[in-house]
């Protein structure tokens, strides 16, 4: 995706390359499709918080899709930065600094030492495929992926958590003037947990030929109360028996082989319990 790589160019001036180019590659692809339809890759803060009279005011920072909010530092020798993190959405931190924490939301002054990120955060709600950084963008998309699910507690029930979020994944490389002719993948992810159990639904929503994907290999679960039972991981109601199992306030769950997204069917259903 020709159109892609020019963006990123920009992007990497404003940003460490490790982070821009690799870590999140999978996010500006999938923006890049939305886009497409009328969305926006970068967008102000006042985009999403339409309602939000102070979002208006925000010259700087910005968020990255509907997920990704960014205080850039603009002062020069700075190692602070003051940020807004707007009311009535739950945020994560992403950056050195708390990472995984969930942040209230409201006027913040963030550490942001010019050796570190900026301050960057996940609003709940939302899952973000990623895949580790490599020395190139190239050998980048060769790596496995792994899911971040930022999840929020939904309105019908504070005890059930939530979290929604989609893939694009095309060759990288070819440019197209027609979305319905363009060879890629199309998935949909959505997560849900309460006190008992938790549930991973990935829909594959466009298939196509010729273009291998990554195995999803880790999940990265912020928010996450419960103590998973180590023994009860399945697959579409198939044991995972490889699978190491982190419970904590970040719970982890890495497999080498959890979830094959190349398998001829349409529906993957990852489930476990809770103590």
């Amino acid at each position: 995706m020709q159109q892609y790589n020019l963006m990123i160019q920009a992007l990497g001036q404003l940003w460490p390359k490790q982070l821009v180019k690799q870590t999140f590659l999978d996010i500006d692809i999938c923006l890049i499709f939305i886009a497409l339809n009328g969305g926006t890759v970068m967008r102000p803060v006042f985009f999403e918080f339409p309602n939000d009279s102070y979002a208006t005011d925000i010259s700087f920072q910005f968020l990255w899709g509907p997920a990704i909010m960014v205080i850039p530092v603009v002062e020069k020798n700075a190692k602070t930065v003051n940020g807004y993190l707007p009311l009535g959405s739950t945020w994560y931190s992403l950056y050195e600094f708390n990472y995984g924490d969930m942040i209230l939301s409201g006027n913040h002054t963030f550490e942001a030492p010019w050796t570190s990120l900026p301050p960057v955060f996940i609003r709940g709600g939302h899952i973000i495929p990623r895949q580790v950084p490599d020395m190139t963008l190239t050998a980048t998309r060769k790596n496995d992926f792994q899911l971040l699910i930022a999840p929020v507690k939904t309105s019908e029930s504070p005890e059930t958590l939530f979290a929604k979020g989609e893939l694009f994944w095309d060759d990288g490389d070819s440019d197209f003037e027609d979305i319905e002719k363009h060879n890629f993948y199309h998935f949909l992810f959505e997560f849900y947990a309460s006190k008992n159990n938790a549930t991973l639904e990935i829909l594959k929503k466009r298939d196509t030929k010729n273009l291998p994907l990554p195995p999803i290999t880790n999940l990265e679960i912020f928010g996450y109360n419960y103590e998973p039972k180590a023994d009860s991981l399945k697959l579409n109601d198939q044991e995972v028996l490889d699978a190491d199992i982190t419970p904590t306030s970040i719970l982890n769950i890495v497999s080498s082989s959890l979830i094959d997204l190349n398998e001829n069917r349409s529906k993957w259903v990852l489930t476990w319990d809770n103590l």
